[in-house]
């Protein structure tokens, strides 16, 4: 059974890490993760010193304002990054004809889908671990939470894996890769505004439904390094939902 998923998986990526526009793309976000993350660690740096000069107890918790917001910062760019490189799992196939080789092969819809995920769930944990460089590159001068940073590593894992499972479903509704692209941020950007109908209703069981929907929710949760076992069940299941109705448009061309 896993043997044709380890072969997609092993084709997808090896044709992901000799593009050039990967590449290219990598290299940005390491330039925008640098030059934001020198900026929150020149603003905590400020912040400690004046708290230094003052009469008070105690120091800026590094967690919580430095490690917490920068991984903000990489959350957000990923989710733009997760949206370009969504091409890669069936709309670029579908522009170079091979998809339909892909579907006549002794494969399952669920195998196919299921090989494409963890094609994007490598991606992402790609791109986050060289992302992890720069607030671990403070471990050579001070000390950091590495259990904290771990758990909010872990969950921003959790969380960009349903917008990669919502960019696998647009690439699959599509051959063009533009229409992917904006289709996949369109999916993205709805998640990211789940949890706005809290702000629009007065009932207190409502304001906790949206509340629990709302992804950011579930993200400022393990942004604090704690650990929800509800939260990754939730996030799970949203990204299996999403593989779902992927697995029902590959069925449908598959039979069409």
């Amino acid at each position: 059974m896993m043997s044709p998923i380890l072969a997609i998986l092993k084709k997808d990526l090896t044709a992901l890490f000799t593009n050039s526009m990967f590449y290219l793309l990598t290299g940005i976000c390491c330039c925008l993760w640098g030059l934001f993350f020198s900026f929150e660690l020149y603003a905590f740096v400020q912040k400690s010193y004046q708290l230094s000069t003052q009469v008070q107890q105690g120091g800026l918790n590094i967690h919580q304002h430095l490690v917490s917001s920068y991984i903000v910062i990489v959350h957000y760019i990923l989710v733009f990054i997760i949206a370009a490189l969504s091409i890669r799992f069936f709309a670029e196939e579908k522009k170079l004809n091979t998809f339909p080789v892909l579907l006549t092969s002794p494969i399952t819809s669920w195998q196919i889908v299921f090989a494409k995920w963890l094609v994007g769930a490598s991606l992402i944990f790609f791109l986050l671990f060289i992302s992890a460089i720069f607030p671990l590159s403070l471990l050579t001068f001070m000390s950091l939470p590495i259990k904290l940073f771990l758990y909010s590593y872990f969950g921003v894992f959790v969380v960009l894996c349903v917008y990669m499972s919502a960019g696998l479903l647009a690439s699959s509704l599509t051959e063009s890769l533009i229409v992917c692209v904006v289709l996949s941020l369109m999916f993205n950007i709805c998640l990211l505004l789940m949890g706005v109908g809290r702000e629009l209703t007065d009932s207190l069981i409502f304001q906790e439904l949206f509340g629990f929907l709302a992804i950011d929710q579930h993200f400022a949760t393990f942004r604090k390094g704690i650990f929800s076992f509800s939260s990754i069940v939730y996030l799970l299941s949203l990204s299996g939902l999403f593989g779902l109705m992927t697995e029902r448009v590959v069925e449908y061309h598959r039979w069409r």
